[in-house]
């Protein structure tokens, strides 16, 4: 592993086996032990990745969501989300494979401005915004005004799903009801 020295174990996940695939390819030829993890391998390939990954003789498990299901591996420090995920209860299984055992882990997550909404509702479920860092040297003009562009129209898609109110209180219904009888 580039620089990083042996304490590190890394698992990173991607939403399609095409992205575990390339990234896996991508992550190899930069020098990286890095395994590839997803539901078209069989259970013997998938158990020798594994048996590597819990060895040490790979230091960066790239899988899918469904393919990491069930895999028990200690002292992950860093939990990477190559694609947010769709599903908000994934995020928190993906990032609760780092600090363990009152160990401390980092997750970072890449979020492309199509994934804003996802990102959204994991902060909704967890109760927290999620910190974003800014300024990258890829984070131009032209990024930032698609960013705030997403964030007006995921604004308007709110407002017109929540045009008649809450549907908990009641109000929705009542509110419905006096727009169809006008």
């Amino acid at each position: 592993s580039r620089g990083l020295g042996d304490v590190y174990k890394r698992q990173i996940f991607c939403r399609t086996k095409k992205g575990v695939d390339d990234l896996s390819i991508a992550l190899s030829s930069r020098g990286y032990m890095a395994e590839g993890l997803h539901g078209d391998l069989s259970q013997n390939q998938r158990d020798r990745v594994m048996k590597k990954f819990r060895e040490g003789a790979v230091d960066v498990l790239i899988a899918t969501d469904v393919a990491a299901r069930g895999i028990d591996v200690d002292n992950i420090t860093h939990v990477i989300n190559f694609d947010i995920p769709q599903d908000p209860e994934s995020y928190v299984h993906r990032i609760g494979r780092t600090g363990r055992a009152g160990r401390s882990g980092i997750a970072f997550s890449f979020c492309d401005v199509e994934e804003v909404p996802y990102l959204k509702d994991i902060q909704k479920l967890i109760g927290k915004e999620v910190p974003v860092a800014g300024g990258h040297m890829f984070e131009t003009v032209e990024v930032k005004e698609a960013v705030a562009e997403k964030k007006k129209a995921i604004k308007e898609e709110s407002k017109r799903r929540n045009m008649f109110g809450s549907k908990r209180d009641g109000s929705f219904w009542r509110n419905k009801k006096r727009t169809v009888a006008k």
